[in-house]
């Protein structure tokens, strides 16, 4: 199987498209704003937790299931708490959006990752040109980086300066 007919093309693309789209449109809005709906959208994912968990019998990849129910698991708990604390204004509101998005992102960098050498190895195989786990992880890894711009916003409405 050639590279462009992979998960990892179909997800860069994807990825960088939904980034163009969503930038522009949100640089406008409000950072800490942005942060709670980011984290509230955040929180549907103990709904792919408990799907990765429910497919777990008779997946020819289990340990890849796991790793997902794991990470969505987690990022969905950090994102309730980054939520209470974002709505709250508290001073740890940015950091735990900062490590909800951070884990969030490497969960759905792992999860491509081992999507793709799954595809690869001809352990599993798709049926149509796009794969549609890969479309919504490439929505929400556009969402992470987002939140990561808005992040940075907001520290510099605190500070006055841009980090770099």
């Amino acid at each position: 199987m050639k590279f462009l007919e992979t998960i990892y093309l179909q997800y860069l693309l994807e990825t960088a498209l939904a980034v163009c789209l969503l930038l522009p449109w949100l640089k406008r809005k409000p950072p800490r704003r942005l942060l709670v709906v980011i984290a509230a959208l955040n929180a549907l994912r103990f709904g792919g937790a408990f799907a990765a968990l429910a497919a777990l019998h008779g997946s020819p990849a289990p340990a890849a299931l796991f790793q997902v129910a794991i990470g969505d698991g987690l990022t969905a708990c950090m994102a309730v708490a980054a939520l209470v604390l974002l709505v709250r204004t508290s001073e740890l509101g940015l950091r735990a959006a900062t490590l909800m998005n951070c884990v969030g992102l490497v969960d759905i960098l792992v999860s491509e990752a081992w999507l793709g050498h799954l595809e690869l190895t001809g352990a599993i195989t798709r049926t149509s040109i796009l794969h549609g786990p890969t479309i919504g992880a490439a929505l929400y890894s556009a969402l992470h980086v987002v939140a990561f711009y808005s992040i940075d916003r907001e520290y510099a409405d605190r500070s006055g300066a841009r980090l770099r």
